[in-house]
């Protein structure tokens, strides 16, 4: 019974994974809270922050002079949330709220543009397949994602770009007592 479960939870997994195949070129995110929620039901939330920026131009694969200031800065604070439907099976979503701002060179003029609010939300079904011995666990997991275009795209600097996508990312982690480690392709 176990197998046959596996078995379709395989060919759902390769459908999902060549229905991707013939879409435009997307990065899937990978869910949060790798190892945890594990029992049935169990769910969690956290906030994350990311932030970056850049004053730097290249030309090529040389630093190249910025005599006009261009410059690029993005921070987003991510609201992400995961339920366990079975260990295997959960359920992720992150929404992120997006406050940024560039200075770009348009027609010989320096501009400044601004976009802040609510992004493109990302939902993912990880499915895993755990690997339990008396002092280590192992799990790979196939991640299929929806990004939904939720962000507004009418800011002099969108904070979403209009469209539907999705994308599948593969991981795979190990965890002792004194070592984690996980990999995502």
């Amino acid at each position: 019974m176990m197998f046959g479960r596996w078995k379709r939870n395989g060919l759902v997994a390769c459908g999902v994974v060549l229905s991707g195949a013939f879409t435009p070129p997307t990065l899937a995110h990978q869910p949060v809270m790798d190892m945890a929620p594990r029992w049935k039901g169990g769910y969690g939330f956290q906030v994350r922050q990311e932030h970056y920026g850049s004053d730097l131009r290249l030309s090529g694969g040389s630093k190249a002079d910025n005599p006009f200031g261009l410059e690029k800065s993005v921070s987003t604070t991510w609201l992400e949330g995961i339920y366990t439907f079975r260990r295997e099976v959960r359920l992720t979503v992150k929404i992120p709220y997006l406050n940024q701002k560039r200075t770009t060179l348009s027609a010989g003029q320096i501009v400044t543009e601004k976009g802040s609010g609510l992004g493109d939300i990302i939902i993912g079904m990880p499915l895993k397949r755990y690997k339990n011995k008396a002092s280590a666990t192992s799990n790979i997991a196939v991640t299929p994602s929806i990004r939904l275009p939720t962000g507004s795209t009418k800011d002099g600097f969108p904070t979403g770009n209009g469209s539907t996508d999705i994308g599948v990312s593969f991981s795979a982690s190990f965890e002792k007592a004194n070592i984690y480690h996980y990999q995502v392709l």
